[in-house]
């Protein structure tokens, strides 16, 4: 195998670690994240969220927003890594086509 070739699984690989690993890890967090977050003081001197607002909408609110945030960082990441892994296809395949090899149609071989 080129090193194309090799750099192309790699970059396949990480795109299913990502499917598999980071994506149902990152949810678990999220959710645990969800229901800490609240009790947790804020920035200059601020009350815990549980102070100014019901326990269940403060759950909500941050469950949201790290949601959010987790769709559209992850759609970005995966994106990046799709469009690397098409232009390596595009460069094995233009290798692939430029090295064949070509009968000779000379009646002199």
């Amino acid at each position: 195998m080129s090193e194309i070739e090799k750099e192309l699984d790699k970059k396949k690989n990480a795109l299913n670690r990502i499917y598999k690993f980071n994506v149902p890890i990152s949810i678990v967090i999220g959710v645990l994240y969800s229901f800490i977050y609240p009790y947790i003081p804020r920035k200059g001197g601020r009350p815990p969220m549980i102070e100014e607002m019901e326990y269940i909408d403060a759950i909500t609110e941050t469950a949201i927003l790290f949601f959010i945030l987790l769709f559209f960082s992850m759609y970005f990441i995966i994106n990046k890594k799709k469009k690397k892994i098409e232009e390596l296809e595009r460069e094995v395949y233009v290798k692939n086509k430029n090295t064949k090899q070509y009968k000779s149609v000379s009646k002199f071989d």
